[in-house]
């Protein structure tokens, strides 16, 4: 099996910033791989340029990391037409082992190109779209792919929020194998007594189901569980986020994700982890 068959359905620029209440995608806060459309939405149905960037203790997603257990860091620019159709890149930095025991293929960065529609109706939001990976200058084979996504989100009230995202890809990571990933979470924001600061907390609960769940090897690929629950402020465009992660997978389960079966220092990699991330959001239509 390839190496890295998994580690990009555990890669997400931006994953945290939803859960923050920024706008990637359509605003929800449910983990999704799709690059960060932040800031507001333009006003009277025009153009604008939402932006953002992030750094990171770890690059965390779906309950893996994807920096080697040490610090990340992030970008995103995306252009949006009447408040409803964008296309937006984004890029994060990765830190793939690349010896004999893992034969990753080390690419050095992940890049994400995206476009959709977002749009809501009453207290509900949606945003449909399609993203692109891109692993520039892999060493061994290539691992870009694309998949489309859904998302849906319910304001129950104006400080609670729950939502849910489904992704597919065809041919996950250009290996033949169909991979959905499906994501169900809740936010609670609420204002402070100081000016432009809130407080929040926010949680995921997701699934990864794979079209074949071994490889022509005979090396087993599980599906899991992942989850995620943390807290952090915003003020104004800024955004501390403190998040604890973990999986159901078992030391064997994390060796098979990432091709390193007999190599225990993978072990961590799979199991609970707390990052502390900071970020910030802008656009130019305010």
């Amino acid at each position: 099996m390839r190496g890295n068959m998994l580690k990009t359905s555990i890669i997400a620029a931006g994953a945290l910033a939803l859960m923050a209440g920024s706008s990637l995608a359509a605003d929800v806060p449910v983990v999704t791989k799709a690059p960060p459309a932040v800031g507001k939405a333009p006003v009277g149905g025009g153009f604008a340029v939402e932006y953002g960037g992030w750094i990171a203790s770890d690059y965390v997603f779906r309950g893996t990391t994807q920096s080697n257990g040490g610090p990340s860091a992030g970008a995103s620019f995306t252009a949006v037409w009447g408040n409803t159709f964008y296309l937006g890149i984004a890029g994060a930095a990765v830190d793939w082992p690349t010896t004999a025991a893992y034969n990753l293929s080390d690419p050095s960065a992940e890049i994400d190109f995206v476009g959709g529609l977002r749009f809501s109706s009453g207290k509900w939001s949606f945003d449909v779209g399609a993203i692109y990976y891109y692993y520039p200058k892999e060493m061994f084979f290539q691992s870009d792919f694309w998949e489309v996504y859904g998302i849906a989100k319910y304001a129950l009230t104006d400080q609670f929020v729950v939502g849910a995202s489904i992704n597919h890809s065809p041919d996950y990571l250009n290996y033949g194998i169909e991979g959905t990933t499906g994501a169900v979470s809740l936010a609670w924001t609420v204002p402070t007594s100081y000016k432009d600061l809130s407080f929040f907390v926010s949680g995921d609960l997701g699934r990864v189901w794979l079209g074949d769940t071994s490889s022509p090897a005979g090396i087993f690929v599980p599906d899991y569980t992942y989850w995620s629950a943390g807290l952090g402020w915003t003020w104004k465009n800024i955004t501390l986020d403190l998040r604890y992660h973990d999986t159901n997978l078992s030391a064997a389960g994390c060796q098979g994700i990432w091709n390193a079966v007999g190599s225990p220092g993978i072990n961590g990699w799979c199991g609970e982890a707390y990052v502390a991330k900071l970020s910030f959001a802008g656009s130019t239509a305010n």
